[in-house]
């Protein structure tokens, strides 16, 4: 789900913000995703968001089977975060949903009490918006609208959406939330720092998708 961000940017600069480490999915900015949490860390660095301005770091980790990753089992950019929600279930995990914000990289880590806090920097995507950008952005539209007429679990909303965007960075964020991809995959994209290619593999991977539905959907009829 694409959305605007509902709350002031905090000072980066300034602020150290709980880490949530993330086993099997990557965040984007943007978007909204529930997320289910069960370490003890976890649940109080959710705990100190919730407490204080609701921001918290969102990082996945280089393999999601550690089950208390140190700081060099996580990867260095992720993205920024807000709690919308939080739920105390009965078995003492907590669902929590999260709206992305802005992607950023760690700076350095900050052992608190009984959880970890970051400084991080924002990470910013390099794009002079020139003439071949906005028309690789264009072809993008085009082609997601191909993809998003064989696979029925992406609303139409998200089309709609993206049609509205002409910031590289946040349409191509929304492109990628929405594509089947690998966890490495995802944050491979989540890393890149030129907006020609993540345009470029954005490309790839959904004319890739169209030919296996395409394909499927022979061998179904």
């Amino acid at each position: 789900m694409e959305t605007e961000a509902t709350t002031e940017v905090i000072d980066l600069a300034q602020e150290r913000v709980p880490l949530l480490p993330l086993r099997d999915v990557v965040v984007f900015p943007h978007t909204v995703m529930p997320l289910f949490v069960g370490r003890k860390s976890s649940v109080n660095a959710i705990t100190q968001a919730m407490g204080s301005n609701k921001y918290i770091f969102l990082v996945a980790q280089k393999d999601e089977k550690t089950e208390n990753p140190s700081n060099d089992d996580l990867h260095q950019v992720g993205t920024l975060a807000t709690i919308l929600q939080m739920l105390k279930l009965p078995d003492g995990t907590i669902k929590v949903l999260v709206e992305g914000v802005k992607r950023a990289k760690i700076n350095e880590f900050f052992e608190a009490e009984d959880y970890t806090e970051v400084s991080v920097s924002e990470f910013n995507l390099e794009s002079n918006e020139n003439v071949e950008v906005k028309a690789m952005m264009r072809l993008a539209l085009d082609s997601f609208e191909s993809y998003i007429k064989l696979n029925k679990k992406i609303p139409e909303e998200v089309f709609k959406v993206l049609q509205d965007i002409s910031d590289v960075e946040r349409f191509s964020d929304v492109i990628i939330a929405n594509l089947s991809l690998k966890l490495d995959e995802k944050q491979s994209l989540l890393e890149g720092d030129h907006a020609k290619d993540r345009l470029d593999k954005i490309l790839a991977v959904i004319q890739g998708e169209i030919d296996v539905l395409s394909a499927e959907k022979k061998i179904q009829s």
